[in-house]
């Protein structure tokens, strides 16, 4: 994702404010003084190109200092510090205008200043301010001017990227919150839907009094947008309906006025909270700025909005604290990261969670911190949706809660994080017959929404039951019959032992590619080694048993198994006669009949395999994706099909696979054993009722009756190969089913994506 012009002037900024601390060597108390000195001089350049001042109201600021070292600073200082009587008194270059401004800002008066613990030159003031200056404003974004949401941006910028990593902390783009507020307001009242133009007057009672709270609001990002979707909301009920303007007048709301209607949401319904007392500063101003710029005043002082330094998590089971709405970015952290006494004690408040996830932390949290018809709204890591260690959480609030909004937002949302992420939101009422769940996927270029599946809610926890209640976001209707069926077969570690290979402790003590005599060497399989039906090992194992971490079964090396790689998007499994060892970085399966095995490894390289897994155990995830034994060990298999031709199919593709690289005549041969006949046969094992009488496997049969072994080499010319395919197909068109992405039948359609090949 290319970065824009705003973005790019920001860290140019960022750079030349990292050299001055670099070349000061200034303390981190003093650079936060930097910051701020940063931050007011944006300030001052926002509100000139907002036209609440003069244009290049900084330039004004700037020229013609007084004389002696470090007079901006001091000027600076003076516009932002001294009494509002004191500002700028006697200039005529807009600063007079600028210091009655600044009198009711957040950022003045009592927040840290710079002229006392740092020394900045006048030239390195007016190159800091000259690089601001050209910073060209962010993207515009629906109906807030985006220049109001530029100071949180420029100072989450600012922040030390270690430390907002640390904290797991990243900025939410507008686009984002913007959508996770409308979700949210929607769930709450139909008729606060963004594309409705009347609010229902009945309503209009709920909205002045309701309460909307970010408990991890950072630069106050959601809180500016909650502001400006409730103001637009009360004007658009007092100016289309008199019953909405009497219900505005009975709550003490000019209807006529948008800074009283204004005032009214920042006293009375806009909640924040955030462990960073900066951030809070610059929420407030954002939010002081969207009252300047909309209300068109000269000098604004904000009522008291409760925004509060705390600790959400650690403090939260004892805030009585209630909400109509929850919204958010929560901060994402593992439990290691955390001090014992914490952890300890989150234990305590959190026992429904097994693996500690900040994420699902703060999802217990806001829902119980709800009102009865309340709506959270929070964007988080999609492991949330998908990891067994989550299971208790997913099943609790989808059996509990209304599950309205599930949203894949896959890669891409947060820039430099390689996590994907989705959106939830969850009402506070109990699920009925009656409530519809919508799945929807987000498309970071476009920032866009297109909606994939609405279904009743109770459908969607049948299907997602027998998955260990994982949230599938990518559902589309024509999946639904195939999950159905593959609920009624057994598991696949019903059928086979799934363990992971050796742990070594140190790959670079006991992994060599070069044996020598001296050592206990023998060949080990890792995943890098392994592709469909093929394994090419190239690394060799000191297999002393006793000084391995996790040495796995004894005769692992000698024993029949399917190796499957671990770090892939779905099953990727090659058979082992008992050559090699495995390596932790691939799975394998065994302690099974070798048909049986073939028989797995068969139906772990399909297509149909690799939809069921990548739509169902990863979610579609793109990234950090691993094929892991649980979730490989849960990939339903059907028992009622004929090994023998399947273990057939096996030797077939593993010989195959290996000629492949021959010829482009040989590679065209493996693809149409493996992707048209293989897969047919698999589909028919899943679906018997597309190849009635198991006609493919049959077909197939007839002709392995009079085939040679697999191992000599079967050759194959182009017109006899289409022959064998068209019997086993039933003398439909031959096409690779995994290549063309469908295959129809007479009576209904199935779906077999396969992104991988």
């Amino acid at each position: 994702m290319k970065r824009n012009g705003f973005e790019k002037g920001v860290l140019r900024l960022v750079k030349l404010r990292d050299i001055l601390v670099s070349e000061q060597s200034l303390a981190d108390q003093n650079v936060k003084s930097l910051d701020m000195l940063i931050l007011r001089m944006a300030l001052v350049h926002v509100l000139s190109l907002l036209g609440a001042i003069p244009d290049r109201a900084l330039d004004a600021l700037l020229t013609n200092p007084e004389n002696g070292s470090g007079s901006l600073c001091k000027r600076l200082s003076e516009l932002f510090d001294s009494s509002p009587s004191d500002r700028g008194r006697h200039r005529t270059d807009g600063s007079s205008q600028c210091g009655r401004l600044l009198a009711s800002c957040p950022l003045s008066n009592g927040t840290v200043t710079c002229r006392d613990s740092i020394s900045l030159s006048d030239g390195q003031v007016e190159e800091l301010a000259g690089a601001l200056q050209e910073i060209a404003p962010p993207p515009a974004y629906g109906n807030i001017d985006p220049k109001i949401l530029m100071l949180g941006r420029i100072y989450e910028l600012l922040r030390n990227s270690g430390s907002r990593r640390e904290h797991g902390i990243f900025y939410t783009p507008a686009t984002i919150a913007g959508l996770i507020c409308d979700l949210a307001l929607a769930a709450y009242e139909r008729t606060w839907a963004s594309d409705m133009p009347h609010a229902d007057p009945s309503s209009i009672a709920q909205l002045v009094t309701l309460q909307v709270a970010d408990n991890s609001c950072g630069t106050g990002v959601f809180l500016v947008i909650i502001l400006d979707r409730l103001a637009r909301l009360m004007e658009t009920a007092a100016k289309h309906s008199p019953s909405c303007r009497e219900s505005l007048v009975s709550e003490g709301i000019n209807p006529e006025s948008r800074f009283v209607m204004i005032q009214h949401i920042l006293a009375k319904c806009i909640h924040g909270r955030d462990l960073d007392d900066t951030a809070l500063t610059i929420a407030r101003t954002q939010l002081w700025l969207y009252a300047v710029h909309n209300c068109g005043l000269q000098r604004f002082t904000l009522p008291h909005i409760d925004l509060a330094a705390a600790d959400t998590l650690v403090d939260g089971k004892s805030d009585s604290a209630r909400f109509d709405i929850v919204v958010g970015n929560p901060p994402y952290m593992r439990a290691s990261l955390l001090p014992e006494d914490v952890k300890s004690q989150l234990r305590k408040s959190y026992s429904v969670v097994r693996e500690y996830n900040s994420h699902a932390l703060f999802i217990d949290s806001a829902v119980e911190h709800l009102n009865p018809g309340g709506v959270l709204g929070y964007i988080i890591h999609k492991n949330v949706f998908t990891l067994d260690s989550f299971r208790d959480l997913r099943e609790r609030l989808l059996t509990t809660y209304q599950c309205v909004e599930l949203v894949d937002c896959g890669l891409g949302v947060f820039r430099g994080v390689t996590a994907e992420t989705g959106i939830i939101v969850l009402r506070k009422a109990a699920a009925n017959s009656t409530l519809n769940t919508r799945l929807s996927h987000y498309t970071v270029t476009s920032e866009s929404v297109d909606e994939i599946l609405v279904l009743p809610q109770n459908d969607y926890i049948r299907i997602v039951r027998p998955w260990n209640y994982r949230y599938l976001l990518s559902l589309g209707q024509d999946d639904l019959p195939l999950l159905e069926r593959f609920q009624d077969y057994p598991r696949l570690d019903e059928q086979a032992v799934v363990r992971r290979g050796i742990e070594t402790g140190d790959n670079r003590r006991y992994l060599t590619g070069s044996p020598t005599e001296d050592r206990n060497w023998v060949p080990v399989l890792r995943g890098r080694d392994i592709s469909p039906f093929r394994a090419d090992p190239s690394a060799y194992l000191d297999y002393s048993r006793e000084s391995l971490a996790k040495p796995g079964p004894k005769r692992m090396k000698e024993i029949p198994k399917v190796v499957v790689q671990q770090n892939a998007m779905n099953p990727i499994a090659c058979y082992d006669e008992g050559r090699s060892l495995v390596l932790n970085s691939a799975t394998y399966l065994s302690e099974a009949p070798k048909e049986t095995l073939k028989s797995l490894c068969v139906f772990l390289n399909s297509g149909l395999v690799c939809w069921f897994f990548r739509k169902v155990m990863t979610n579609n995830a793109t990234v950090t994706v691993n094929v892991l034994p649980n979730n490989l060990g849960r990939i339903p298999v059907p028992v009622s099909f004929d090994r023998t031709v399947l273990a057939w199919l096996c030797d077939l593709l593993t010989f195959e696979a290996a000629q492949s690289e021959d010829s482009e005549a040989k590679r065209d041969q493996y693809r149409t054993w493996w992707r048209t006949i293989a897969e047919a046969v698999v589909i028919e094992a899943y679906l018997p009722e597309l190849f009635p009488g198991t006609r493919a496997t049959k077909a197939l049969s007839s002709f392995i009756s009079h085939a040679p072994a697999p191992e000599q080499g079967i050759l194959f010319s182009k017109e006899s190969l289409s022959t064998i395919a068209r019997e086993v197909l039933g003398r439909r068109e031959v096409q690779p089913l995994a290549d063309k992405g469908a295959f129809a039948d007479r009576r209904r359609r199935i779906v077999i994506s396969d992104s991988r090949r």
